[in-house]
């Protein structure tokens, strides 16, 4: 156990000590690729906890739109729940509907009044899922941009320090393996920070896009049920 852990110890500090004898442009490649790295968990956190707030408060939301007797209520309540995208929707529609029954009083469905105001409430609806898809997508283009490029960001920076160490080797004449291997593995070391920094942005990347689908569904099936009253019952 003991020699594990000074084994890791000494891997630790070897690669430590790889990345600051790298070359400068090595170093700045290490430099970008941690970044990247650094920005990319702050995002996959930040929006991960961003987007449960949201299913919670959303799925709140819905009890209330199904179980409340009318939408004043309903309005009332939805105000509150800033991180739902569907109440952020409903107040949307609903403020539309507000101010055209001020305007139409019959309810005849054929009435052409009628049609544009139902299309009214759907604009005003459809523009707010639309506000609200931007909000939930927000950085995740970072996270996907991280993933398809650090690999190569990487490989660069190992390529770059292989073509330093044969230069050197070729200064050196013949050198022996020992002198050759640690140039190597210097240059080796960027494409596996590059993998490092990847893997998690991809990871991330892939789960939080499966969950703002799954919100944005939730909020077009919303505005279906939700237009459906309106043209039953409200206008």
């Amino acid at each position: 156990m003991k020699n594990s852990i000074l084994y890791f110890w000494v891997s630790k500090t070897s690669i430590i000590e790889m990345m600051l004898s790298a070359s400068l442009v090595v170093k700045v490649i290490l430099l970008i690729l941690f970044s990247a790295s650094f920005i990319s968990w702050i995002i996959i956190v930040a929006k991960y906890l961003y987007l449960k707030r949201a299913e919670t408060q959303s799925m709140d939301f819905l009890e209330i739109f199904w179980s409340s007797k009318t939408l004043e209520d309903v309005e009332e309540k939805a105000k509150s729940l800033s991180y739902s995208p569907p109440a952020r929707a409903f107040l949307s529609g609903y403020k539309e509907v507000k101010r055209l029954k001020k305007h139409f009083s019959q309810k005849n469905p054929e009435d052409a009044h009628f049609v544009r105001g139902i299309d009214n409430v759907k604009r005003a609806m459809e523009k707010e899922i639309s506000r609200q898809k931007l909000i939930l997508e927000g950085y995740l283009t970072f996270l996907a941009t991280v993933g398809n490029t650090a690999p190569f960001i990487g490989l660069l920076g190992t390529v770059l320090g292989i073509i330093n160490s044969f230069r050197e080797i070729g200064m050196m004449g013949n050198p022996s393996l020992s002198v050759v291997a640690p140039g190597i593995s210097e240059a080796l070391v960027t494409t596996a920070i590059g993998l490092f920094t990847a893997i998690p942005a991809v990871a991330g990347y892939n789960y939080l896009l499966e969950k703002v689908k799954a919100i944005l569904n939730e909020m077009d099936y919303f505005m279906n049920d939700f237009l459906n009253i309106v043209e039953r019952h409200l206008l």
